[in-house]
């Protein structure tokens, strides 16, 4: 290397725009961290932290100043009294932040390579941004629990409407907390007025009202058990579509078998996301019964049968909940879902529920009772 006289340190070139290009020494030598020894990493710190000598010479030992000096990398022993005495402004570097000119700094902006002092340093998840780039390149961040799919939000809604629901009914349309009273009559799931009044509303209304505190605390109790980790897996828009064609099943099924008897309740649309899981689950090779969901479904189809539920409601949907589980998901593990891409896995479930509402409406106004042979009317 080229020597140099005793006393005197040789000015560093500058460098290019944002420390990207070369970092050439003084002496010719490109230095490299590791070979700088302990003052030349001490300096390196100071000037960092410090931005300015001890000597009052603002800006005179700058970061990539000293950085450029490769001290201790085999040039010279350079003391930092003898550089600190040396060394003036005039010797100094010019690097100084952009927007403010009597800031000297050695950091660059990751994204501009602009120099930028500590006020205008913004912290990114890699090195630091100015504040131009900061502003123009706003980035949401999300966390595990921040996620839209994974904050459950239609699942807390869908709980929200069914409770506001039976508040309302209980204040204002004659229920009571142990039972619907004329609730079912006025607002549920009922073959006369659906047929001869057109009052197709029903077919979605009769899923939002309960008959007392413990109808709609075990049916939103499922609900909230198993609603979050589907929408989180199929996504905000599949799960709203799976959740009410299979309500709309449940109205089916419960016009279909019993057209006279008004019904209501989520519990076709809960029994649909009770098949959906079970296949979820079973392309996925965990066991019903490793999880509980198995008993759940012999527990609940078992009290289908008992008198005063909807067997039609629950069967409904909870068939056409395992057949929207075989669409997403296949039948058993390793197989490919019957719908493999998702936006036709969308579109058919939309297709379904569509298919379902003509058909409560067929149910109610032309259909008699398949099993007992009951006139509509």
């Amino acid at each position: 290397p080229p020597s140099v006289p005793p006393g005197a340190v040789q000015a560093p070139r500058r460098l290019g725009a944002g420390g990207g290009g070369s970092c050439r020494a003084a002496f010719g030598v490109r230095p490299s961290w590791s070979s700088r020894g302990f003052w030349g990493q001490t300096l390196l710190v100071i000037a960092r932290l410090l931005g300015s000598d001890p000597l009052g010479h603002r800006a005179s030992l700058s970061y990539k100043f000293v950085r450029d000096l490769g001290i201790g990398n085999g040039t010279g022993s350079l003391s930092l009294e003898k550089i600190m005495t040396n060394v003036g402004p005039q010797d100094a570097v010019s690097e100084v932040c952009y927007r403010h000119a009597d800031r000297a700094t050695g950091v660059t902006c990751q994204r501009c390579d602009r120099l930028i002092c500590g006020e205008c340093s913004h912290q990114a998840s890699v090195g630091v941004h100015c504040p131009e780039c900061t502003s123009n390149t706003k980035q949401k961040v999300y966390t595990a629990n921040t996620l839209p799919g994974n904050q459950a939000l239609v699942t807390r809604a869908l709980v929200g409407i069914n409770a506001a629901v039976f508040v309302i009914s209980i204040l204002f349309l004659g229920a009571t907390v142990a039972g619907a009273g004329p609730l079912f009559v006025d607002f549920g799931t009922y073959g006369g007025p659906i047929a001869e009044d057109f009052e197709l509303w029903r077919i979605f209304s009769g899923g939002f009202i309960h008959s007392g505190i413990i109808h709609i605390g075990f049916n939103m109790y499922l609900l909230w058990q198993l609603g979050p980790q589907l929408e989180r897996v199929i996504g905000v828009r599949d799960y709203i579509a799976v959740y009410f064609t299979t309500l709309i099943a449940g109205s089916f099924g419960a016009l279909l078998l019993t057209p006279l008897s008004p019904t209501g309740g989520a519990s076709g649309a809960v029994f649909g996301l009770i098949g959906f899981t079970a296949l979820l689950y079973r392309s996925r090779g965990i066991g019903l019964f490793d999880t509980g969901l198995g008993f759940l479904i012999v527990i609940n189809l078992l009290f289908s049968f008992r008198g005063g539920v909807s067997l039609g409601g629950h069967g409904g949907g909870f068939i056409a909940g395992l057949l929207l589980g075989a669409i997403y998901f296949g039948l058993n593990a390793g197989e490919s879902p019957m719908v493999p891409d998702p936006k036709k896995r969308f579109a058919v479930t939309v297709g379904l529920g569509l298919a379902l509402f003509v058909l409560s409406y067929f149910a109610a106004t032309t259909w008699s009772n398949p099993f007992f042979q009951t006139p509509l009317r």
